[in-house]
């Protein structure tokens, strides 16, 4: 039986006469060629060369060094059978009924239906509990999740809308878009939201020198993590954002951006804003007098639906771009300052941001019905 030995950091192979006779002739008369050349590999490391050597210059072609030390571990734990290739195993077709079964398992169910103590599927999981899958690999297993385009990636935060009107809102607000669009220079359509940024700065990737010892680093200021907000209004049609920049949004704040906003558009006989269901703000009996008076019509979003306003976009570009590892927490002044110059660029008309937003798109035939109750879902243009 070989013997693999270690001596000054480097492996001996030992054969028996009885081996080395077999790997002759296996060398100089098997049919196949891998089987030839990992003979000729182990004769050679047999007789004193080290596995590295034999890789790089013992072969017709050059090979690997770990794969001559497999080679060489493969003949000692199971002898001649070592050089010959595994048979691969038959996998089952599968078909388009349980391709569209493991479609529906991964969205609709979690391994704890299933009896598994985990949150999330795992591809050893798949295996073990889909019979189907049972012959396929973990590599296999993900190369048929890419089939039905599956990826591994980060999640969101979503929450289900207990609103019963949703759809309705939805359709009332798209259709006043719509209106907006079919009559640019009399109608204002406006998407109002808030926005609240920190002092210390929020963790995001970066490029940096490689290795775990090496990490972007999020430098943070050893005082309070003061808050400041925006309040900010986008108009749906040209594009121009009108904001303003407070320590916290009250009541009086927003009744003075309301104003600010009313003689802005003032030339405009109607006027459209679309805002969330801030009860203690947006809803208060003071705000809604205001906006009666100002001509302002309020279209409120369906409740736990903030991803229904596009501006939302915006606010995630502030931060990917400016607050995300910004190096000014120990400046707060400067911080704000970079913030209100990134938000004054778009101060003026560009159809640029709207398409960063996703409103851009041409206007389509003009309906009254879209004002209405009765509103119909063709109203859904370049809205999310």
């Amino acid at each position: 039986m070989a013997k693999l030995t270690k001596e000054a950091n480097r492996l001996y192979l030992k054969l028996t006469k009885k081996e080395r006779e077999q790997l002759t002739s296996i060398r100089d008369k098997d049919e196949k060629a891998y089987r030839r050349e990992r003979a000729a590999a182990l004769l050679k490391i047999g007789e004193g060369q080290s596995p590295h050597e034999v890789a790089k210059k013992g072969l017709l072609k050059e090979r690997d060094p770990d794969t001559t030390y497999s080679w060489v571990l493969n003949f000692v734990k199971t002898g001649i059978k070592g050089l010959t290739h595994k048979p691969r195993r038959k996998q089952k077709r599968v078909t388009n009924k349980q391709l569209n079964e493991l479609r529906r398992t991964l969205i609709l169910k979690t391994p704890f239906d299933y009896g598994y103590p985990r949150s999330r599927w795992s591809l050893k999981i798949l295996s073990q509990l889909l019979e189907y899958l049972s012959d396929y690999s973990q590599a296999g297993i993900w190369y048929l999740l890419r089939r039905l385009r599956f990826s591994y990636k980060r999640a969101r935060e979503w929450q289900r809308s207990v609103d019963k009107a949703k759809r309705y809102k939805i359709r009332r607000i798209r259709g006043c878009l719509g209106y907006a669009r079919r009559f640019p220079q009399q109608v204002a359509f406006l998407m109002l939201d808030e926005f609240c940024y920190y002092r210390q700065p929020k963790l995001a990737q970066a490029f940096w020198p490689m290795g775990r010892r090496y990490q972007p680093p999020a430098i943070r200021h050893c005082g309070s993590n003061t808050r400041s907000r925006i309040v900010g209004a986008l108009n749906g049609i040209s594009g121009k954002l009108s904001y303003q920049l407070a320590s916290s949004i009250t009541v009086r704040v927003f009744s003075e951006f309301l104003t600010k906003l009313a003689f802005e558009y003032s030339r405009y006989s109607k006027i459209y804003i679309v805002l969330d269901n801030w009860p203690t703000v947006h809803r208060h009996p003071t705000v809604l007098a205001l906006m009666q008076q100002l001509g302002i019509t309020p279209l409120f979003l369906p409740i736990y639906s903030p991803e229904s306003n596009p501006i939302e976009i915006l606010w995630h570009a502030l931060t990917d771009e400016v607050l995300n590892l910004h190096r000014d927490s120990s400046c707060w002044t400067t911080l704000k300052q970079k913030v209100n110059n990134w938000l004054s660029l778009f101060t003026k008309p560009s159809q640029s941001i709207l398409k960063r937003v996703g409103l851009f798109a041409a206007p389509r035939p003009f309906s009254r019905r879209a004002i209405g109750c009765n509103t119909d879902e063709h109203w859904a243009i370049g809205y999310h």
